[in-house]
């Protein structure tokens, strides 16, 4: 048996391998923290931009229709009542809209092709119709959210689709992926908004329980919360809000047919859809879960306004809102 060789530390090192090519390499500090540095100060900046949207009209009363869960793509949505209610705020003087997500159903997610199955609409039908739909109620459109339907081309692609289709309309509009804090003003009076789809926290008995506990417990200072996603019920709710009086709307859905719904056994929504909420110069505000009847309220005081010398509902017919937007 040969001798085991004993080791030789300084015949070994001379021994070492010569290694060539990629090594790896910790980022730059310095570089990494200069980017980390810009990152924080875009982030900063549309935290700040958010937090001082606001929607301004010099007179009143101004409506603010709140529309959500259209649902464009679903063979139970009702399309003769969207657009008939799109073309009445804007033919009525003094009203406006603002959007709260699902306008689509844009069911692109491997787990939910198969909710297609009951419609001969495609993925491009549905966004030439939200198109359609955004183009014509554009004069008219102060805000809008996303909802988590067109969130899920954000999911899959990262982009927001929605976002794009909506500035292609109009840039000049108040938007926000998942939570809009907006400051509407009618004259000297001041109304705090929150504007999101989903809420967070449900109750049996209360269906805008997630609005006003969130105005009770969130920290953001909202006397007005608007969010949908439920299809439950078109409701507006008013609550005691830090001692003022608080408004929770919840949007109604345009889809009148619900496959999945039935299914599962949950709640048939009710007929109502969009709510709006009309205001007043000395901080009132008249709630309405009706758009035409909303519209009619607005015409009457159109019509008074057309009585005196000095009426302000008609000098704002072709104004539009001053707005800080992202």
């Amino acid at each position: 048996m040969p001798k085991r060789r004993r080791p030789d530390p300084a015949r070994d090192n001379e021994n070492e391998p010569r290694i060539v090519g990629a090594t790896i390499e910790a980022p730059d500090e310095d570089d990494a923290l200069r980017r980390a540095i810009v990152e924080w100060e875009h982030a900063e900046k549309i935290a700040r931009k958010r937090s001082a949207s606001s929607i301004e009209f010099q007179r009143g009363p101004v409506a603010l229709t709140f529309a959500a869960d259209l649902h464009i793509g679903n063979a139970g949505t009702n399309y003769n009542r969207i657009f008939s209610e799109a073309r009445t705020v804007i033919e009525t003087p003094g009203m406006y809209l603002a959007l709260v997500g699902d306008l689509i159903d844009n069911y692109i997610l491997p787990k939910l092709v198969h909710a297609r199955s009951n419609t001969h609409l495609t993925i491009t039908d549905e966004w030439v119709l939200l198109k359609k739909y955004l183009t014509l109620v554009a004069p008219k459109l102060v805000a809008s959210v996303r909802g988590n339907h067109e969130k899920w081309t954000n999911i899959l692609g990262g982009l927001d689709y929605f976002g794009d289709a909506l500035a292609a309309v109009k840039r000049s509009v108040i938007y926000d992926t998942d939570d809009a804090l907006i400051e509407l003003r009618v004259g000297a009076a001041k109304f705090p908004m929150r504007l999101r789809h989903v809420w967070r926290g449900s109750s049996i008995y209360n269906i805008t329980h997630g609005i006003e506990r969130a105005s009770a417990f969130d920290g953001y200072p909202f006397a007005i919360g608007v969010g949908a996603h439920t299809h439950t019920s078109g409701v507006i709710r008013s609550f005691n809000c830090r001692g003022a009086e608080g408004y929770a709307v919840l949007c109604g859905t345009y889809k009148r047919f619900d496959e999945y719904a039935r299914e599962k056994g949950f709640t048939r929504p009710n007929e109502s859809t969009a709510q709006t909420l009309i205001f007043f110069e000395d901080g009132t505000v008249l709630p309405c879960g009706n758009v035409a009847r909303a519209a009619e309220t607005m015409r009457r005081y159109a019509n008074r306004a057309r009585g005196t010398k000095h009426g302000n509902v008609l000098h704002y017919r072709e104004r539009q809102p001053t707005k800080s937007t992202r």
